[in-house]
């Protein structure tokens, strides 16, 4: 039953990183379809004026050579010719019969014609000219509109169901980190109540295995809870000035037996006498939760290092370990909530995506700051979490 156990303990769900998944290619395509409608529509706007510019360029210069024929036999007898443009149509002119080769020729009224005044061709090509750039200009800023809103509809539509993929992997992710250390204790209190087990080496072994998988639903409990009280506007801080690096080392040793049944090789160098205000339950969770990281991504035999040291006149806690290390473009993805890398190496890897989510906003909330440092995969990760410096010189 041991062997069973023990197979059953190393048995892991292997869990898709919700990061590498976006839309889904129905989706995508009907997002690319309304698209290109959007941008064909657009097209026929442009078009479209632009070709009604052109017309109406082609109707205005026709009216005026209409209407200068019907001016030169419209004149009564007795009308004295002027050069120059009429008052009654500004673009037409009374010109010299031998200076306008197409002039109208203005009956009873020898030497004297009609004719499109000089320029308004000109002015006409101007005129359709200038709408053409109006309208390509509104185009084009209609495009850029367009894009960015397709860019934005996009995205959000790739967060939303990015989002959805990451709470469904996180429901089956928390139903295994519930489930595995549940049978792992049935299993054992079952074995317990068969009287099977009656070496003391082995009931002892047994009994931290079990506090093992009972810490492991612990930290879980605590780590939905306080998400649960952060989504609805429920947390409060008591912030305090305290003896940062006495607490500190109050709260490693009463983790290091934790660790210790791990396996992690726990290093500390926590600098005397640094004060800060911080929250003592939220410090003792933020130091969980990174210790916790820290042995799951530490590798088969976790080394992790725990330091305190000032930083100008805040303090700064570093935890670091040995372990697969995060990619450069991912260093601030890993304080998302229910992130994980896409990697097989993290995959296997037990665990919710709420750790470090949780490290970052109890630090925010506080007055403080995190961040992640990493040279690359399978070269450790160093996270820094900074703490405001206390109000009073004396706590």
């Amino acid at each position: 039953m041991a062997k069973e156990h023990g197979r059953m303990r190393g048995k892991e769900t292997s869990i898709p990183s919700p990061s590498a998944k976006g839309p889904s290619r129905r989706v995508l395509l009907l997002f690319i379809v309304v698209a290109l409608l959007y941008l064909l529509q657009l097209g026929w706007w442009v078009y479209f004026h632009i070709e009604q510019s052109s017309r109406l360029r082609e109707v205005t210069w026709g009216e005026l050579q209409a209407r200068r024929h019907e001016l030169a036999c419209g004149f009564p007898p007795d009308w004295t010719p002027v050069l120059g443009p009429l008052k009654s149509a500004p673009r037409i002119c009374v010109v010299d019969s031998d200076s306008l080769v197409k002039a109208v020729p203005i009956p009873r009224h020898a030497g004297f014609s009609i004719a499109v005044c000089s320029g308004v061709l000109e002015e006409l090509d101007h005129e359709r000219r200038h709408k053409i750039v109006m309208f390509l200009s509104e185009g084009s800023f209609l495009l850029m509109l367009i894009l960015a809103g397709l860019a934005i509809i996009y995205r959000t539509l790739w967060r939303e169901v990015a989002l959805k993929l990451q709470q469904s992997n996180f429901i089956a992710a928390v139903s295994h980190e519930l489930k595995s250390p549940l049978a792992s204790l049935r299993l054992y209190v079952e074995t317990f109540l068969m009287g099977r087990v009656l070496d003391l080496d082995k009931r002892r072994r047994y009994s931290e295995n079990m506090l093992s998988d009972i810490e492991r639903l612990e930290q879980l409990v605590e780590n939905l809870l306080e998400v649960a009280r952060m989504e609805r506007g429920m947390l409060r801080l008591d912030l305090e000035d305290v003896r940062l690096s006495e607490r500190l080392e109050l709260f490693v040793s009463e983790l290091e037996p934790w660790l210790l049944r791990a396996g992690v090789d726990l290093e500390k160098r926590i600098e005397p006498g640094i004060e800060a205000r911080v929250d003592l339950d939220t410090l003792r969770l933020i130091l969980r939760n990174l210790l916790d990281n820290a042995r799951k991504y530490g590798g088969k035999k976790p080394k992790i290092s725990v330091e305190l040291r000032k930083k100008g006149r805040r303090s700064l806690l570093v935890v670091r370990d040995c372990g697969v290390g995060v990619r450069r473009e991912n260093l601030e993805q890993i304080f998302e909530r229910f992130f994980r890398e896409g990697d097989e190496l993290v995959r296997r890897v037990r665990g919710s995506g709420l750790g470090l989510y949780l490290v970052r906003q109890l630090a925010r909330a506080g007055g403080g700051n995190v961040w992640a440092e990493s040279a690359g995969r399978g070269k450790g990760t160093a996270i820094f979490v900074e703490f405001p410096e206390a109000e009073q010189e004396d706590v």
